[in-house]
């Protein structure tokens, strides 16, 4: 952060970068960094008892598909949930088992496809068949009190009591391969905190009997076709930058679908569908890096001194009481700068550096 001052016996440095989006001192947030977890727990939970049958069989395929080829062997267990097993209890003690080793370098993630819907203070739940109703903050909070490293809760169902599943259409490609697995490994094992994501916004979610959750297909396309960052100006490829893309496409496939199903004669009561993220990690390209230096008068002596960072003309005066202390700081423009130099001169003796 800084090179070493001669040892004057005058004055204690000590320092630190960190990011920030309000000031310099903000609360800790995921590391810069590209450590992966180690493994995953994977459940798929989709309520084949419901009228929806059809459709979710569509979707459980082509998501355990994707999984299949997208995640590294080894690196991942999956557990399915589906037909009378698909409970809230099944769900909830799960995700509590002691036996699943759970920590800062595993990530939990869960997928459902069914009904769903608000209460009237707008908790949104999982309508399933079998038992009560799987409130979703109560499943968020389950598995964040396991504190891992990453988790991932996406759900294909309405965020309204409507069922809005239609028989047919036009068959579809379950699947086409993955184009890039290292998106898989940026969002699922080099991402931090929590991803909640739904696919509609206080309505109904859309699909079909022979293609599936509309939803669901847009999702699995994108995790097929999103390439890398290929420049320096490509958004950076985080939960973030991915769900912007992933309700734009959302939204178009939907327009889409509504008008090839007018055009067949289905009533399609929905001018939009958009996914909802309930949370999603702190964007860290969105975030300011600061170098921190903080200073501290050691001597019997109030310190008369100014310093300056890199790229400054002007000296910012400073007078520091005996057993003072003060943080000074400055934005960087890179934030990968491993080194920042602060400039430090006392009154009656030479600048340094000299």
């Amino acid at each position: 952060m800084h090179r070493s001052l001669p040892r004057l016996g005058l004055l204690a440095l000590s320092a630190l970068m960190l990011s920030s989006a309000l000031a310099p001192a903000a609360e800790p947030r995921a590391p810069r960094s590209n450590a992966e977890l180690k493994k995953l727990y994977v459940v798929l939970a989709f309520d084949t008892n419901c009228n929806l049958a059809t459709s979710l069989r569509i979707d459980q395929k082509r998501v355990k598909q994707l999984v299949a080829d997208a995640f590294p062997p080894g690196r991942y267990e999956l557990k399915e949930f589906t037909g009378s097993a698909l409970t809230p209890k099944n769900v909830l003690d799960y995700f509590r088992d002691p036996k699943l080793k759970v920590g800062p370098d595993t990530g939990l993630v869960f997928f459902y496809g069914g009904h769903g819907a608000m209460t009237v203070d707008k908790k949104h739940f999982l309508d399933l068949t079998c038992g009560e109703p799987l409130v979703r903050s109560e499943l968020r909070k389950t598995m964040e009190d396991r504190k891992p490293g990453l988790v991932v809760l996406l759900t294909d169902c309405c965020s309204t009591k409507s069922e809005k599943r239609l028989p047919r259409t036009t068959g579809g490609v379950i699947s086409k391969g993955v184009k890039s697995k290292e998106l898989f490994r940026a969002l699922f094992y080099q991402s931090r905190g929590t991803v909640d994501i739904t696919a509609a916004t206080d309505n109904a979610s859309w699909g079909d009997d022979d293609n599936g959750g509309l939803f669901t297909r847009v999702l699995c396309r994108q995790l097929q076709d999103t390439p890398l960052k290929r420049s320096e100006n490509d958004p950076p490829l985080n939960w973030n930058s991915f769900f912007k893309k992933l309700q734009a496409e959302t939204e178009v496939s939907f327009k889409q679908w509504k008008e090839a199903m007018e055009k067949r004669g289905e009533v399609v009561d929905a001018t939009s569908q958009r996914p909802n993220a309930f949370v999603l990690p702190p964007d860290l390209a969105a975030l300011k890096t600061y170098a921190v230096v903080g200073l501290e008068n050691l001597t019997s002596l109030t310190l008369k001194m100014q310093y300056r960072w890199p790229g400054q003309k002007e000296w910012t005066p400073v007078d520091l009481a005996v057993n003072g202390k003060l943080p000074v700081f400055v934005e960087l423009d890179n934030p990968n700068t491993n080194i920042v130099t602060l400039e430090l001169k006392f009154e009656g003796r030479r600048a340094w550096p000299g």
